[in-house]
């Protein structure tokens, strides 16, 4: 059997792995294995060893398709894998192309898509995690974290704590929790887009200084040119401002002050920056990289 969790919603790609590994560790007899640096020829030879047990593999791998080679001799040679008695579930960060996709779903292969959460179905998510709230307070929660997921529940947990049995109001929320866009993120990618290194280190060492964790301010640079990406895609499609709202659930100002910052980034500009976020923020959660290091690397890099 395969199975392709893939998307930008990195949370829910591990809460749906983690519910098809229970899965199978109910049912018994399963040979769990992850792969997390690889090739196609080491997922070969581990499908044509059988156990002497006759045990079922379930075979988890990791972002396969990042890797160039990968992807090339997966689509020469998919066949061999899709056949494969095995149970193989391919968890894919970021998009799949269309051929690798068309590969894996017509081997009756299950294909899911985990888009980040904004909006009503980002509140439908902080419902079903058990979060009692008045609409104010949960729109106020999803403009304050964002996508998060990780730190959304956090939040949720701290809320409840914190209200009890009650419903949250908007003062709650406001009072717990602190927004992850501020005044000064906006100055800072304004000092980036003017090319002004000088000062965006100057403003990032700000909020060090004033206490913010390194990868706090990581995740506000981060989610915003995410932010930027995204609504410079929709500026090039010509959506009309109200519709951009829509689209992305943000808050007015900040739709309106990231319209104004994406007009002084090109579109390549902006996936290499997005790059050399992705990057950094692999080689901090790897230890490679000290947090606050890391930061000043990437604004000079930018």
């Amino acid at each position: 059997m395969i199975i392709l969790l893939y998307g930008e919603d990195r949370y829910r790609i591990g809460d749906k792995l983690k519910e098809i590994i229970q899965k199978y560790e109910k049912k018994g007899s399963v040979s769990l294995k992850r792969f997390q640096d690889f090739s196609f020829k080491d997922i070969k030879e581990e499908i044509r060893q059988r156990s002497m047990f006759e045990e079922a593999k379930l075979l988890i791998l990791e972002n396969p398709f990042s890797s160039a080679q990968f992807k090339e001799e997966f689509l020469k040679e998919h066949d061999a894998v899709l056949k494969s008695k095995d149970i193989l579930v391919f968890c894919q960060e970021g998009e799949v192309p269309k051929p690798l996709l068309q590969a894996l779903a017509g081997q009756n292969g299950k294909c899911q898509k985990f888009d980040l959460l904004s909006g009503l179905k980002l509140i439908q998510w902080m419902r079903n995690k058990g979060l009692k709230a008045e609409y104010p307070a949960e729109k106020t929660l999803v403009e304050y974290v964002g996508p998060d997921l990780w730190r959304m529940g956090n939040e949720i947990t701290k809320i409840m704590n914190y209200t009890k049995n009650s419903q949250a109001k908007k003062e709650d929320v406001e009072l717990l929790v602190r927004p992850i866009i501020e005044n000064n993120i906006f100055k800072t990618i304004d000092s980036i887009a003017d090319r002004n290194k000088a000062l965006a280190l100057k403003l990032v060492k700000k909020h060090l200084q004033k206490g913010d964790s390194p990868l706090y301010v990581f995740s506000m640079i981060n989610y915003q040119f995410r932010n930027l990406l995204v609504i410079k895609e929709l500026l090039s499609k010509g959506y009309p401002f109200g519709k951009i709202l829509a689209k992305t659930g943000l808050n007015p100002f900040v739709v309106k002050k990231t319209c104004w910052q994406a007009e002084r980034f090109s579109f390549e500009e902006l996936k290499k920056i997005y790059r050399d976020i992705f990057r950094a923020e692999l080689e901090i959660k790897t230890g490679k990289m000290d947090p606050e290091e890391g930061i000043e690397m990437l604004v000079s890099r930018i």
